[in-house]
């Protein structure tokens, strides 16, 4: 009975994560930066596309989900002025220490948009669906696995008495 609890606090959590971590954003709610090129790092197979932006006075990580590589990110260069909607990672803990980081949005060089909000909200929500089914899974197997505990241990309480 104990392992069936603890499975279904452990899934219930999950879900809990996942209802935090999908609240994404309205465009309008979105920090805009206006900033300089510092360093460019486009991702390949297994790492992650990022760019330090220099604005303000920082120099801060901004980084795209999924490591996509957009098309037009190649042309981006040192040195060169962009325009980004970005939303903090309110996933990542220890920012104070290793440096803040947000997530691009929208990505405009001079006219060009490279990143739309629309395409990473779109492509965000397809990820976290076929990602909800998989919790959904462990919460059914969790309710059923608690139900077939607590119908053992009542039979065993029965036979007892």
């Amino acid at each position: 009975m104990k392992v069936a609890k603890y499975i279904l606090i452990f899934a219930l959590a999950a879900k809990a994560v996942y209802a935090y971590a999908t609240h994404h954003p309205s465009e309008e709610e979105l920090f805009r930066i206006n900033g300089v090129v510092h360093q460019v790092h486009l991702g390949v197979q297994g790492t992650s596309t990022y760019f330090l932006i220099a604005s303000d006075g920082d120099v801060l990580k901004y980084s795209s989900y999924y490591g996509i590589v957009w098309p037009g990110m190649e042309r981006i260069a040192k040195g060169e002025a962009v325009s980004i909607l970005a939303e903090k990672n309110k996933l990542k803990k220890g920012q104070f220490i290793a440096g803040r980081e947000f997530w691009i949005w929208k990505l405009t060089k001079g006219d060009a948009v490279i990143v739309k909000y629309e395409d990473v909200l779109d492509m965000i929500k397809k990820k976290e669906a076929s990602e909800n089914v998989y919790i959904n899974y462990l919460l059914y197997f969790a309710f059923a696995f608690l139900l077939f505990a607590y119908i053992q241990k009542a039979l065993s309480n029965a036979s007892e008495g």
